[in-house]
């Protein structure tokens, strides 16, 4: 489970990455890809999916990382606050994005430079 955990890991900073290299590059998809979130039952549900897969993974495999308490920690927020989304309606989701992922999209230039800057910081303390 650990091996699988970490591939799990090395996928989730390969996605920040990317998120971060598109953000500059291409915004206008990046925004296209934020507003869509939580649009329908769909979207909503895949992105808990999702959400549950990255913080198990960077919960399971905090003990071979670099800073275990930070990376245990945030991966059960990202657990936490995924299990909240999930008992809620997924139209109360899509009314929280369509409030507030259009004011934050005026910092997408910073989200991109965070989420690369995560990025490498996972990688490193996952392999390095």
């Amino acid at each position: 489970m650990s091996d699988l955990a970490q591939w799990i890991v090395a996928l989730l900073s390969g996605y920040f990455i990317a998120f971060g290299l598109l953000a500059l590059i291409k915004p206008e998809r990046v925004k296209t890809f934020l507003l869509a979130f939580a649009h329908s039952p769909k979207a909503h549900f895949t992105e808990m999916a999702c959400r549950l897969v990255a913080g198990s993974a960077l919960t399971l495999n905090a003990e071979n990382m670099k800073w275990e308490f930070v990376f245990s920690v945030f991966g059960w927020v990202l657990i936490g606050t995924t299990l909240g989304l999930l008992v809620i309606p997924w139209q109360k989701h899509r009314q929280f994005a369509q409030r507030f992922v259009p004011p934050a999209l005026k910092y997408l230039v910073l989200i991109a430079i965070s989420s690369i800057g995560f990025s490498v910081l996972l990688f490193w303390a996952s392999f390095g």
